[in-house]
């Protein structure tokens, strides 16, 4: 008897073990073939997708019983709503989910939300259910049957807080979110136009205290991790391509199921989403994924994985006309990270540590760079680079120690000197940059920081016997940075070939005009305007450089995990962004400096959390202000630079701050 309770007591925690242990679910939505009359919707590839992304996810340890498919005509908006509901009731603590859809995808004009309209360009992105039309009528169809993403984040968040804080919800989304005119032949999944009343005007007089979140939202509870992969950028196309038989397949879902097929051991979401979009680019250079999400998770999992700084490799330039055969490429670093020409690079595939070949940066602006490899590159593969030596000349800085202590010498500055001689891009100048001062009261010594401009960078104080802990010297290192990214900045000259066809503005609220001279208070406002007659779509990035000599990145909104690709202009588009002032701001005269590209450039691996501007006296954290991208060694190289750098349009607009009139 004793024995059979054994026996039974075992079994019991087997079953309960096996009821609660880690599972892999999936839904996978497809539509293709949508029914005539509902639009001009083009047949799809989505069944090839679900058949790609499905052997995918056996290989990655989802089941055949945990994988639900729904194709074609029974994926109406009410079967997705069920289907996403049922995959709620189904995830349990724990379980990681994966939710796929292939099919159209079109813009509609916003909807309230909340008592507010809530998209920064005045239109929710849709998914188009196979009973969804894609044209307005005041009769007929106002959009019920589109499925927005406000919708979709609610059911994504009824699965976070199923699965909770130890498990993941994966979101791909092979869809157009908004479309755009393009001339290509391929086919695209959503079309140009926005479905919308024909008196419909966009709400797009933004408040940067109001900013769009997408899928992540700031919901205060134990929820489940959320990753998001989607097809290109709110403003773009989403072009289909074809697989290794000649047969169209959509681009997101055939380089995501290759990517999870073949990736490295502990690989993270990052690196998965680098290998997607270099595999997405070797087929459409100017189509732009983008990523949603804790980079740092590893794939399938809720484990995190240290997320390094992955330099990809773009191949821009790796297309038919050059038989998919070339040695030229981009990458997303430039001068203001001391990268200019000349600069050595080492070339892996992506994942690996195996050296590919060598490449040199032909050509540097501000924040890209066009490479050459001394080998031929693949489009089959996707490849990350490493800084092997760099050029300096943008980014250096003087220096000189003043020790006011009544010794010849101490200690204190001897270890300043060696450390300091060892940075490559700090020169000791007797007209410096920075000067350090070292002072001693009583039993303490003191350093100081001290600009040119006279403002304090750094301060410390300690034992008089004391030396500087290793964290001192780095954060006094960082203290220096800071300060000469900020002056680099400043003196970034506006121009670029794309000047012409921008236009920024700002324009007072409340009358703020004197001599010529934009002046503003406390809790006065003001509207930065944005405009673009470029053929095609502009991203931008806007700096804020305050009297203080400190920047913060104003767009895009970090603290709301906005993307690069987020904010961006068609054709003769205007935004508005209206921007207070309050008791907190510093006085003093501020630029607004607007960064223009036809690539997003991204430049959140360069910055770090800061405060910044409110509709009220509460500071919000949306600056990140600059990460460590300074070089370690002093190798110099010189090479020509006959390729043409990508436009750009670079302008600045001001304003002075003062505490009362």
């Amino acid at each position: 008897m004793k024995r059979f309770k054994i026996i039974l007591l075992l079994f019991v925690l087997v079953f309960n073990q096996n009821i609660y242990a880690q599972k892999k679910i999936a839904l996978l939505i497809g539509i293709g073939k949508y029914p005539e009359g509902q639009r001009y919707w083009r047949n799809l590839s989505s069944e090839r997708d679900l058949q790609y992304m499905k052997a995918a996810l056996l290989e990655n340890g989802f089941t055949e019983n945990n994988i639900v498919t729904i194709v074609n005509e029974k994926a109406t908006k009410k079967a997705m709503v069920v289907a996403l509901d049922k995959l709620a009731d189904k995830a349990m603590a724990g379980d990681i989910v994966y939710f796929h859809f292939s099919g159209h995808g079109q813009q509609i004009q916003d909807d309230a939300k909340d008592g507010k309209l809530d998209e920064a360009d005045g239109y929710d992105e849709a998914l188009i259910p196979y009973d969804a039309k894609g044209m307005w009528d005041e009769v007929d169809y106002k959009g019920q049957n589109h499925f927005r993403d406000d919708l979709l984040e609610e059911k994504l968040i009824a699965i976070r807080r199923k699965v909770g804080s130890k498990g993941s919800v994966v979101v791909v989304l092979d869809a157009c979110h908004s479309g755009t005119a393009t001339r290509s032949a391929s086919i695209v999944r959503g079309v140009p136009e926005p479905c919308k009343s024909n008196n419909y005007t966009p709400n797009i007089n933004l408040n940067l205290s109001i900013t769009e979140t997408g899928f992540l939202s700031s919901i205060k509870e134990k929820l489940g991790s959320l990753v998001v992969f989607s097809g290109s950028s709110p403003n773009q196309a989403n072009k289909e391509t074809t697989d290794k038989n000649g047969k169209s397949v959509g681009s997101l879902s055939y380089a995501f199921s290759k990517a999870i097929t073949n990736l490295p051991i502990n690989c993270n979401y990052n690196l998965l989403f680098e290998k997607v979009k270099a595999t997405v680019q070797a087929d459409e250079p100017t189509q732009i994924p983008m990523f949603e999400g804790n980079g740092t998770l590893k794939v399938f999992s809720n484990q995190f994985i240290p997320l390094k700084d992955i330099i990809a490799v773009e191949q821009r330039f790796n297309n038919a006309a050059n038989n998919f055969n070339d040695t030229t490429f981009v990458i997303q670093r430039g001068q203001f990270n001391n990268i200019n020409t000349g600069t050595e690079l080492n070339v892996y595939v992506m994942g690996t540590t195996e050296l590919y070949c060598k490449a040199f940066v032909q050509q540097a602006n501000n924040f890209q760079s066009i490479c050459i490899a001394t080998k031929k590159l693949s489009n089959k593969n996707t490849y990350e680079v490493k800084v092997e030596s760099l050029v300096y000349g943008a980014v250096t800085a003087s220096y000189n120690i003043q020790n006011k202590i009544p010794t010849a010498t101490n200690a204190i500055e001897k270890q300043l000197q060696h450390f300091l001689q060892q940075q490559p891009f700090l020169l000791k100048n007797n007209n410096p940059d920075y000067t350090l001062n070292i002072s001693q009261e009583n039993n303490s010594t003191y350093i100081q920081l001290i600009e040119k401009n006279d403002s304090v960078r750094y301060s410390s104080k300690f034992s008089t016997n004391d030396s500087l802990s290793a964290n001192n010297l780095e954060d006094l290192l960082e203290s220096i940075k800071k300060g000469m990214r900020v002056k680099y900045l400043r003196k970034m000259e506006d121009g670029g070939s794309l000047y012409n066809n921008v236009q920024v503005t700002i324009h007072p609220l409340q009358k703020a005009v004197s001599d010529n001279e934009l002046i503003f208070y406390p809790n006065d406002s003001f509207q930065l305007k944005i405009k673009s007659n470029y053929d095609g779509i502009l991203y931008f990035t806007v700096l804020d450089l305050l009297p203080d000599n400190n920047i913060k990145i104003l767009i895009p909104d970090t603290s709301k995990l906005a993307n690069d690709a987020d904010y961006s202009l068609r054709k003769n588009e205007e935004r508005q962004f209206t921007i207070y002032t309050d008791e907190t701001s510093i006085t003093g005269k501020e630029f607004l400096k607007v960064i223009f590209s036809p690539y997003p450039i991204d430049l959140r691996p360069s910055f770090q959390l800061y405060s910044t501007r409110t509709i009220n006296t509460k500071l919000k954290p949306i600056e990140k202000a600059m990460d460590d991208l300074f070089p370690k060694n002093k190798n110099t190289l010189t090479r020509s630079t006959p390729v043409k750098m990508d436009d750009i349009a670079i302008k600045t607009v001001g304003f002075t701050l003062r505490k009362s009139k």
